[in-house]
């Protein structure tokens, strides 16, 4: 079944939209991690232990909930990748 050149140009601008919208979310999570992060580890330094793995750790966890909560919030960002 042959799409039109508009269904094309529709398709392709919706997938880079959920693409962009999920690099969003990933970032978003990603950013309240490190600033948890931030209020954290002179916490851990002060107590006299290394904030490494917390300023680590933080950003690591608030990307990975950014990207879960992209997939739950567009659920056919599945099938969107699926097709490209």
């Amino acid at each position: 079944m042959m799409q039109t050149r508009l269904e094309q140009f529709v398709s392709h601008a919706q997938r880079r939209w959920m693409i962009q919208h999920s690099l969003e979310c990933i970032a978003c999570g990603m950013a309240a991690g490190c600033g948890i992060a931030l209020c954290l580890i002179p916490l851990r330094i002060l107590a006299g232990e290394s904030g490494v793995m917390i300023g680590l750790g933080f950003p690591l966890l608030g990307g990975i909930c950014g990207l879960i909560f992209s997939m739950h919030s567009y659920p056919t960002l599945g099938r969107v990748l699926d097709r490209a």
